[in-house]
């Protein structure tokens, strides 16, 4: 089994955006080449499927993943027997426990727990939602490869406090 935290993303040679705590990558190209049955997913996992189709196995559930699905998984989870079409993309963003955890405190954010008492979720969102999504990817890869200032790891967690209040209101859209 394959464990995926933010070691294994950055030391298995895709093209990502990372600091000790994010990694953002949207290549499934790369991915393809690495065969793996089963993954342990050390982290929050957000994504946004931007094309083609998936499907997840998870404790005996199967989650079918299509263009413009969210996906969001919590920490200690297990995929097993995944598969992808051969056009699949989507850009994924993995932050680390420790980091939800310090966000959640820095800005005061008040997590819903509905949303975030299963393991795996996937939400279908519409064109607007999709867009401030990709939205808020680019911004936190830019924010990512820029220098170093004082600023910075504030902007990141700003963003990512952001993000999670739009897959919030997401979440509760589908209710």
């Amino acid at each position: 089994m394959k464990t995926l935290n933010i070691r294994t993303i950055v030391d298995g040679g895709l093209n990502i955006y990372f600091n000790d705590h994010i990694a953002i990558f949207d290549n499934f190209e790369q991915v393809r080449c690495h065969e793996v049955s089963s993954v342990l997913v050390e982290g929050f996992l957000f994504s946004l499927v931007t094309r083609g189709v998936a499907q997840l196995s998870v404790d005996e559930n199967t989650y079918q993943l299509k263009e413009g699905d969210v996906l969001i998984c919590h920490p200690r989870i297990i995929f097993e027997k995944s598969m992808m079409s051969m056009d699949f993309n989507a850009t994924m963003l993995f932050l680390s426990p420790n980091y939800i955890a310090h966000i959640s405190q820095m800005v005061r954010m008040e997590w819903s727990h509905a949303m975030f008492s299963r393991a795996l979720q996937v939400l279908p969102a519409d064109e607007m939602t999709q867009e401030r999504c990709r939205g808020y990817f680019g911004l936190l890869q830019n924010n990512l490869q820029s220098p170093e200032t004082s600023n910075k790891e504030l902007r990141l967690r700003l963003l990512l406090a952001s993000m999670v209040y739009e897959l919030i209101d997401l979440y509760r859209a589908q209710d």
